[in-house]
């Protein structure tokens, strides 16, 4: 009775991993259908994360770091890329518009969000677009392991005096999180290799899909009714995410591409305009200003949909490649 349960839910996983990119947007409507679960759901979200990582770390075939080696040239200026760009971009923005003229919720929010690493599905993504994932694995492994020490000094270099920012509680959390999530991933290695791990490789992206979509409830706790009341605001602070997203893709896109391949290429932009919000909530504990958590849901828009939506172009620039 126990195995045929566990046997249908395996499958029923398989079944959502299976879907890709468009289970992936689904998820994300999915979530918002749900909105009476979101108060219930969003003290676990650093909990969420810390899962997403562990798992992020378990797939890692630590093998292909050799790789590094081949190519350090690459992805040192795409990890150089990587931490600067972006912080660069909003800083000036920010210069530009007045961040004296913006809500200090919404300048905490794109601070942190420049300071955060890729989402750690990257290596995914690339992988449900065509595309060979070494190149971003080892990118996002060295921007993760650097992260507790740039993310405070880019947080605050970014927010400048709008927003005080606890630097070393940000370094201390982010590095608790990361070091939790390596032991409990090495933990899951030793009793599973990744040999295992690659055989339940649908199932594995059926269970972050699952998690995806409960985070996409807890995140949007409260969305609804602020757009309701603010839909405005809301709509305007969707837009500056898509443009984050959309911009970054390009722009990663054009600067990478002479110094890797076409495909590393496509993948550094992904990296640079889509990054990991939800690791800079477990790192503030939660606790965020009500503008901040606004343009947080507002960034899972292109995190959700951007593989959907860049999946055509990634097939027209890029050759594909097929895993073996």
């Amino acid at each position: 009775m126990l195995g045929a349960l566990i046997t249908t839910i395996l499958r029923g996983l398989a079944a959502i991993g299976r879907t890709g990119a468009r289970g992936l947007a689904l998820s994300l409507v999915a979530g918002l259908s749900v909105p009476a679960l979101g108060a219930w759901l969003k003290p676990w979200l650093p909990l969420m994360v810390g899962m997403f990582v562990t798992i992020g770390f378990a797939r890692i075939d630590f093998s292909r770091a050799r790789d590094l080696g081949r190519r350090p040239a690459a992805l040192a200026a795409a990890l150089v890329w990587l931490v600067a760009s972006l912080p660069l971009a909003i800083w000036a923005a920010l210069g530009l518009v007045g961040r004296e003229t913006l809500s200090p919720g919404l300048v905490l929010g794109l601070s942190l969000q420049a300071a955060s690493a890729p989402i750690l599905a990257t290596p995914a993504i690339a992988l449900l677009l065509g595309l060979e994932p070494t190149f971003a694995l080892l990118l996002l492994t060295a921007h993760m392991a650097i992260l507790p020490v740039v993310a405070p000094l880019i947080a605050g270099f970014v927010a400048g005096d709008a927003v005080p920012l606890d630097g070393w509680a940000i370094a201390r959390n982010l590095a608790l999180l990361l070091a939790g999530a390596w032991i409990a991933a090495a933990a899951i290695r030793r009793a599973f290799p990744l040999a295992a791990i690659r055989r339940r490789q649908h199932e594995i992206d059926g269970v972050n899909i699952v998690l995806l979509f409960l985070f996409a409830i807890g995140i949007f706790d409260g969305i609804a009714a602020r757009a309701l009341a603010e839909p405005g605001r809301v709509l305007a602070y969707v837009g500056i995410a898509f443009a984050v997203a959309l911009t970054g893709q390009a722009a990663g896109f054009l600067a990478l591409r002479r110094a890797t391949s076409p495909g590393d290429a496509f993948v550094a932009g992904y990296a640079t305009g889509n990054r990991n919000a939800g690791l800079m909530v477990a790192a503030m504990g939660g606790v965020l200003a009500p503008d901040t958590w606004l343009y947080f849901a507002a960034v899972q828009g292109p995190i959700y949909l951007a593989p959907w939506l860049v999946a055509p172009l990634a097939r027209r620039l890029v050759p594909p490649v097929r895993s073996n």
